[in-house]
This record gives C-alpha cells, structure tokens and sequence, in this order.
C-alpha cells in the first residue's frame, strides 16, 4: 500500500510540474514579438535603414528567449543573470556589427551597456 500511496504521489506531482505545449508555444512567441518590438524600436534610435532591419530583426527575435529566460530564472543571482547576459550580448553583438556603421556601432554598446545597468534583475 505504502508503494502505491508513493507512487501515486510521485505520478501526480510529475505531471503537475509538466508544461503543457501550449504555454511553451506561447513563451516562444511572447519572445519572438518581444525581439521584434526591440528591433522596431532600434530601427528609430538607430536610424536604421531598411535593409539594416531585415537584417537585424531576426538576430534580435533569437536572441530574446535566451536574454528572457535568463532575466527570469530564479534560481540565478543577480551577478550571475548580469555575467550571462554578457556572454549572451557578446554571441550577438559581432552579428549586429557587421549590420551597422561604425557611429550606429558606438550607440549600439552604449544601449547594452544601459540595458545591463539599468535591467531590473529579480
């Protein structure tokens, strides 16, 4: 009985803690848009041109589920989530660089380097 009782109990919180595909659909098109709007809002900042922002939305798109999942894991302190974002920004920036002239270039790092000192990391 006690096996069962054990088992049972086992079973149940195994697929409590299962996320159902739809919510991880959502997570990934939640950061998808997220990317997007950011890459709309640089376009302004940056005075990009078209063609730099078909270029750079996608690069932006894919890095915001990995700079999401960072910014709300708890389980990371906030010098940890502040190194991993660094590590992340440093995988995309060479990609944004080759997009960008040199003073878009220069504004660029200093919207990362605001972003990572202003970023309110729980």
């Amino acid at each position: 009985m006690k096996f069962f009782v054990i088992t049972f109990a086992t079973s149940v919180l195994c697929l409590s803690m299962a996320v159902p595909p739809s919510a991880i659909a959502r997570a990934q098109e939640e950061a998808a848009t997220t990317g997007a709007e950011k890459a709309q809002k640089l376009a302004q900042v940056l005075n990009l041109n078209p063609q730099q922002q078909s270029q750079l939305a996608p690069i932006l798109q894919a890095e915001a589920p990995k700079v999401q999942s960072i910014v709300q894991d708890p389980n990371l302190s906030q010098k940890e989530k502040k190194s991993m974002l660094k590590a992340t920004y440093s995988q995309t920036n060479p990609l944004v660089k080759s997009i960008l002239t040199p003073t878009q270039y220069k504004q660029w790092e200093m919207i990362r380097k605001d972003e990572l000192e202003s970023m309110n990391l729980k």
